[in-house]
């Protein structure tokens, strides 16, 4: 059997909380098996993807405020 999480292990892997699983889920990122949970290696790709993601909108972000903060880039 594979390895599985449940909702609570999803929501840490993923730095989320409920609410947000649920969107995760309803965006069809994510989907759980008949139990409910998770698989891991679905969770880790899916953590990788998202954390790759916030690191392109944090630089993109530092780019568009760095002029109006009088930071130079």
């Amino acid at each position: 059997m594979a390895d599985t999480l449940s909702r609570e292990d999803v929501c840490s892997a993923l730095g989320t909380d409920a609410w947000g699983l649920d969107r995760v889920v309803a965006l069809g990122e994510l989907a759980p098996d008949a139990d409910g949970r998770f698989l891991a290696e679905n969770i880790s790709a899916l953590a990788e993807t998202r954390t790759a993601r916030r690191a392109e909108a944090i630089a993109d972000i530092a780019t568009l405020d760095a002029p109006h903060l009088g930071l130079v880039p």
